[in-house]
């Protein structure tokens, strides 16, 4: 079979069926519902497993009783996502229980099948059907009982009925009296049961042989609220359930397949493509491979029937110029390959990161495809879906997923991913002129740099948005920040985009015209918001996970016509998780305040060490704003306010001594300083 020529047409995946021979009966009537202010609650939960070889059924049986109309509208529509050949869902009771009476509301008509197609906007189309189950006439009061089997049959897609992963929670938004979770392995393969709990530092695993089962249930699960920032590898309690398998196993397998359906291992030739200049094998040339596939393929992602998992043919996307991130790494690798470079598939979970380290190996586990290649001796990992980056391979290889599993014909465990958090990402300078001899009126200048990958995400940015638009974006901003009225001098722009530094900077100047003597209390504050990264939650639920992508650094001048006062101010927050500097200082008649956040050793928060890292933080939070006044006195007014209060006072000596020359002299000396101190508030 070649990978082009599957098509997958069938028919409704959903049938009406009595309730499978091999499901266990549970009794749940007689389980006593705390009384809890809630719309609803589960009298059961109820999970039931059976693996074949070549098929799993996953059997759930709920009751849930009705306490309030909110809980109505949700519960009165039931969805269930199937991938068409090789999943079908199965109802087999659907049941009201009302003052005693049960009434049966598992109609046909009820049910319909709908291709819907909710992330086409995004460019992204699987072809998966939307299976419906309406429940008419629910009320408060009611229980309803439902009872649903999802199949899952082997054919020629590469994971379904071949790998199977269930998860099930064991914390829930509202009570639930009892739940259960039984699995039978009639299979020739062994299943991994894994039961994870990090609160309680419960992480153990069972593998079932075959023949054998395995049931436990759970009573009174209490409503539990997740926490916030939750570091990958942290779970709140689950029981998972999956092939046993390891990672050289699904890395040999995938590549396999790959090969056996034709979807790799093609030649292409390189100097037919257009836009794309490459002579040997070189560092350039390579990076103008990167750099090709990223910004002139296309995202769009179709990924029906086998190509959920299975990237299309090269050929397949240069041809269309569009692809997912399976087809442009497929793309990326075969154009590697043709100029020599060793490059493999690699699969990567964007959120989980390493935190797939802690659980059984599974290729329902990864959500991302990129690419691993080897060039003069090291190993190189790149994002094919990446647009507008930048730098040479060391920056183009800059990514924060942690692990990947690389697919190669040996087979591969999981490779580590290097992310370099100890550069610059992000500079900020604020510059605000009061000189009168310079301006009409005070001005702000405001530089940005932004730096590798910050630079890449800022340069789409950019390119992707209306200009003008934000021009009038970041002025309503800044006047917002300083709390002034503003016009532009000159409007936000792209100053300099350094593509081999990968850096770009933007520029902007704003003239305040708020009069100074209407500015509230006589002072301006700008905001350094590096505390907004170092959150952390105001209780001590769970760890937390403060991520650091680089160096951040912000440095505001204040120009003034006189000297400042400046008492060379230091502040400085070191822990195991960042290191934070600031500073105030004065250089002629410039004020400067500097603030540093440094990315420190550890990234993951233990409960125990939250308190006090909270205090830390909090005091950085407190150091956010940097205010300064908005005039400074002259010189000679200063001397006004010291000079004039000391000549009066020595005139009163003068006169009680009757020293009535010196007297006089002072007198008059007094009168002109006073005409000219007038003179100069005016």
């Amino acid at each position: 079979m070649s990978v082009s020529e599957t098509n997958y047409q069938f028919a409704i995946p959903h049938k009406i069926l009595p309730r499978p021979d091999w499901v266990h009966d549970i009794s749940a009537e007689d389980v006593e519902v705390a009384d809890y202010e809630s719309p609803f609650v589960y009298t059961l939960v109820d999970y039931q497993i059976r693996a074949l070889e070549g098929s799993v059924t996953s059997f759930q049986r709920t009751k849930v009783r009705i306490s309030d109309e909110s809980a109505i509208e949700s519960m009165s529509q039931h969805l269930y996502d199937v991938v068409p050949g090789s999943q079908t869902i199965e109802f087999h009771r659907c049941e009201i229980t009302r003052n005693g009476k049960t009434i049966d509301c598992l109609d046909a008509d009820n049910i319909r099948c709908m291709q819907r197609e909710t992330a086409l906007e995004s460019h992204v189309s699987t072809e998966n059907l939307t299976v419906e189950l309406i429940v008419d006439d629910l009320r408060v009061g009611d229980t309803l009982h439902l009872e649903t089997s999802f199949v899952e049959t082997e054919n020629e897609h590469p994971l379904y009925g071949k790998y199977f992963r269930d998860s099930y929670r064991l914390s829930w938004s509202c009570f639930v009296a009892l739940q259960s979770i039984r699995v039978s392995n009639e299979s020739t393969k062994e299943i991994a049961i894994q039961h994870i709990d990090s609160a309680k530092k419960i992480d153990k695993t069972d593998f079932l042989a075959p023949g054998a089962s395995f049931e436990d249930q759970w009573h009174n699960l209490l409503p539990k609220k997740q926490g916030h920032s939750m570091p990958a590898h942290y779970w709140p309690p689950y029981v998972m359930v999956s092939s046993k398998a390891e990672w050289q196993t699904i890395s040999s397998y995938m590549h396999s397949y790959y090969s056996n359906v034709g979807a790799t291992n093609e030649k292409l030739e390189l100097s037919n493509i257009d836009d794309l200049n490459i002579a040997g094998a070189s560092d350039e040339s390579i990076i103008s491979c990167i750099r090709f596939v990223q910004d002139n393929i296309r995202y769009r992602s179709e990924s029906g029937g086998i190509f959920s998992h299975t990237p299309k043919t090269a050929a397949k996307t240069l041809k269309r110029r569009t692809g997912d991130c399976k087809d442009k790494s497929n793309l990326l690798v075969t154009m590697l390959s043709g100029l020599g470079v060793q490059a493999n598939l690699a699969l990567v979970n964007t959120s989980l990161r390493d935190g797939v380290e802690s659980l059984q190996p599974s290729p329902f586990l990864f959500n991302h495809m990129i690419v691993q290649f080897m060039w003069k001796d090291k190993i190189y990992f790149v994002d094919a879906t990446i647009q507008k980056q930048a730098g040479g391979l060391e920056q183009l290889s800059v990514l924060n997923f942690k692990k990947a599993l690389p697919i190669t014909a040996s087979g591969s465990g999981l490779a580590d991913l290097y992310f370099d958090n100890t550069k610059e990402v992000f500079s900020l300078i604020h510059t605000v002129d009061f000189r009168s001899s310079e301006n009409e009126k005070p001005t702000v200048e405001i530089l940005r740099k932004y730096s590798r990958q910050r630079a890449n995400n800022m340069r789409y940015f950019f390119a992707s948005s209306q200009m003008s638009l934000l021009e009038e974006s970041y002025l309503d901003s800044t006047a917002s920040e300083l709390d002034v009225k503003l016009t532009s001098v000159s409007s936000l722009s792209i100053v300099e985009d350094d593509l081999i530094s990968n850096t770009l900077s933007t520029r902007e100047v704003y003239q305040i015209e708020t009069p100074l003597d209407d500015i509230k209390n006589g002072r301006l504050a700008v905001e350094t918001n590096f505390h907004e990264d170092l959150h952390i939650p105001d209780t001590n639920r769970n760890p937390v996970e403060i991520e650091l992508d680089g160096i951040l650094n912000h440095q505001i001048n204040v120009r003034y016509d006189n000297k400042p006062d400046a008492d060379g101010e230091k502040f400085e927050c070191t822990t195991d998780w960042y290191l934070y500097k600031d500073k105030v200082t004065r250089t002629g008649n410039d004020l400067h305040f500097e603030m540093t956040l440094h990315p420190g050793s550890k990234e993951i928060v233990q409960l125990a060490q939250m308190d006090a890292l909270r205090v830390k933080t909090d005091s950085i939070s407190a150091r956010s704003m940097s205010g300064f006044p908005v005039q400074l006195l002259p010189t000679s007014t200063l001397l006004y306010y010291l000079a004039l209060p000391a000549l009066v006072l020595f005139l009163g000596v003068a006169i009680m001594s009757q020293r009535y020359f010196l007297a006089a002299t002072l007198g008059l000396s007094s009168l002109y300083l006073l005409k000219d101190f007038i003179g100069t508030k005016k």
